[in-house]
């Protein structure tokens, strides 16, 4: 028996057929026969674009397949650069191609994107047929025939019950820990940016712009509209390095690592410096990177150990947008009152209501303010359904926590199942009960399957 799969555009129109590399030899036992072919035409996920002298530039999430030359189209990624081009420069996931000649001059710095696609301009194949082939006559036994998009081999009843369980809480953002493996689902707007590992955890710091605005921000997948979803995050000021400290007639003077854009009046916090001279004081005088202040200490000079750092308290905001993708519009904004970051890790979180009349609804959160140049760092990032923030979790808690990852790790929204060992068998338990006898089924949780009863 030589199986063979033929692929079919969505008009009928035969696209290619591929055939077994040899034939099945069937026996007098029953035995399992598979055959695994690609379907033509590929479609990948765009993260993100750039737009320079009309060039633009997309980032897939994965390596892809196309050449230079290659007729491509793009769709969701922003009105001005979807439609059909054709590729002029790709890397393994890049690809570049120019803007048509009457789009007006457009340029847009990196910029993180979501249910964005680019594909070939080509039909791909929608539908598919089987045909087995047989090489000699006599009598042949087939049962349990199955054509799956999957290349498990394992057969799976088409007509099985299937129970999908939601789970109680959902954590909508794909990186709310900051892995260093997943850059991409934030942008930084700040001096510069460091992913890192800070007593075993996972944390975004970032070195400020000074005198200027900093940011960090994310999408999350589409959200149910006439819901409240609460944006909260962890947060806590670093500062600027103490290189140097120095007493004089009662005046300290500290040298840091960098400028800062502080002011004469501004209160900063001393840390880890010394006894006399860390706490909250008022600057006197600032000369470059050299900052004074009154104390009342006796003249010296200090001899520094550990991590002594300065900082300004920053005022930061917390904001949600609701970003209509259908119309490509923000329907509702909600920006939080005033934060203080301080040195102390602090959770901070705002919430906004998501109107009825939005359409395909994302949400995109910010932490934004005027800063000073100063570092800060922020870790367990949460978007969800609620009036209140609840509990931080994400998909990488325990497994009896009952949290998983809807896909990859860090890279998906994060569910949680509380009690599910226990609930999943009470749930087979009387599951029967409810079906008839001999009715194949399966319970499914976005870990994947976690029970079935099949043929």
């Amino acid at each position: 028996m030589t199986p063979s799969i033929s692929w079919y555009d969505y008009k009928g129109t035969l696209l290619s057929t591929v055939t077994a590399a040899s034939a099945s030899t069937a026996t007098t036992s029953w035995s399992q026969q598979s055959f695994t072919a690609t379907a033509p035409g590929e479609i990948y996920e765009v993260t993100q674009y750039a737009v320079v002298s009309d060039t633009v530039t997309l980032t897939t999430s994965s390596a892809h397949l196309f050449l230079v030359g290659d007729n491509i189209e793009v769709v969701g990624v922003d009105s001005e650069v979807d439609g059909v081009f054709t590729v002029t420069a790709k890397t393994s996931t890049t690809v570049s191609y120019d803007l048509e000649p009457n789009t007006p001059a457009l340029n847009v710095a990196t910029t993180a994107v979501s249910n964005a696609t680019v594909a070939p301009d080509d039909n791909p194949a929608v539908y598919a047929s089987v045909y087995l082939e047989f090489d000699d006559t006599g009598t042949a036994y087939l049962d349990l025939v199955q054509f799956a998009d999957s290349s498990v081999s394992d057969y799976d009843e088409a007509r099985a019950v299937e129970v999908f369980l939601e789970p109680s809480k959902t954590n909508f953002l794909t990186n709310p820990t900051f892995n260093s493996g997943n850059t991409s689902d934030w942008t930084v707007d700040a001096d510069s940016s460091t992913y890192e590992t800070v007593d075993s955890r996972d944390v975004l710091t970032i070195v400020a712009n000074a005198g200027a605005e900093s940011s960090i921000a994310a999408s999350t997948a589409a959200v149910t509209t006439g819901k409240y979803y609460t944006f909260s995050i962890y947060a806590k000021m670093v500062g600027l390095t103490v290189t140097a400290a120095t007493v004089a007639s009662n005046v300290a003077t500290i040298t840091l690592s960098a400028s800062p854009a502080w002011q004469v009046g501004d209160t900063i916090s001393v840390n880890d410096v010394s006894a006399s001279l860390n706490g909250e004081h008022e600057i006197t005088a600032i000369s470059g990177n050299q900052v004074s202040y009154a104390v009342d200490a006796p003249d010296q000079t200090v001899s520094l150990s550990g991590s002594p750092r300065a900082c300004r308290p920053e005022t930061m905001n917390l904001k949600v947008d609701a970003y209509d993708t259908v119309d490509s519009a923000v329907t509702d904004t909600r920006t939080s009152e005033d934060f203080l970051f301080t040195d102390s890790w602090a959770r901070y979180s705002t919430t906004l209501f998501v109107n009825l009349s939005s359409n395909a609804t994302r949400l995109d959160v910010s932490v934004v303010g005027d800063t000073a140049g100063c570092s800060m760092s922020f870790d367990d990032a949460q978007v969800e359904e609620s009036y209140l923030p609840t509990d931080y979790f994400d998909g990488s808690f325990p497994v009896a926590y009952g949290a998983v990852w809807e896909g990859t790790a860090h890279d998906s929204a994060s569910h949680i199942y509380p009690n599910k060992g226990g609930k999943l068998i009470r749930l087979k338990e009387n599951l029967k009960e409810y079906l008839p006898i001999n009715t194949a089924y399966r319970i499914r949780t976005y870990a994947g399957l976690e029970y079935s009863v099949l043929p």
